[in-house]
């Protein structure tokens, strides 16, 4: 199987999200929690967040969400949409910029390359705190959003695919 596919809509390269074997409605789950207790709280009680999420959710997901929280809160989120209305995400991570695909749940990051291609329980979430901050931003509003061309969201989707 290939790891992307040709979009015939504009002869562009795309993450195969089949390749992957995920669970969407994990990460929609996961999200539908967040935000419900983003939606308790102000942005500014994040300590009360935390406490919250930590009731919640599991020790697997509990670091991945507060970090994702705070990139999203942090306008570290910015999502670049084309004219046929195709969106990418360039997160601003701890140790660099990573492209996340609006909806293929992929990631550039090491950790999510790394999760996808190494997990061996296939119960544990292989979404990286990228993909979750760009649901969330999203989810929220959060993000800094800009318009581009095609041609400009084809060239994050290559960096993305080349890195």
């Amino acid at each position: 199987m290939s790891l992307t596919l040709i979009d015939p809509n504009c002869n562009t390269p795309v993450i195969n999200p089949l390749i992957f074997n995920m669970n969407g409605q994990d990460l929609n789950d996961l999200i539908e929690k967040v935000d419900h207790v983003l939606s308790l709280y102000k942005p500014t009680q994040r300590r009360d967040i935390k406490k919250k999420l930590k009731k919640i959710l599991s020790s697997d997901s509990y670091d991945r969400v507060c970090d994702a929280i705070e990139m999203a809160l942090s306008k570290r989120v910015h999502r670049y949409t084309s004219p046929s209305q195709r969106s990418v995400y360039r997160i601003e991570g701890n140790r660099g910029n990573y492209i996340v695909y609006q909806y293929a749940p992929y990631c550039t990051c090491t950790n999510f390359k790394f999760a996808v291609s190494h997990r061996n329980d296939k119960s544990q979430s292989s979404f990286c705190k990228h993909i979750i901050a760009a649901r969330i931003a999203e989810r929220k509003r959060l993000e800094e959003s800009r318009d581009v061309s095609e041609q400009e969201v084809q060239q994050i989707i290559l960096e993305g695919i080349e890195s």
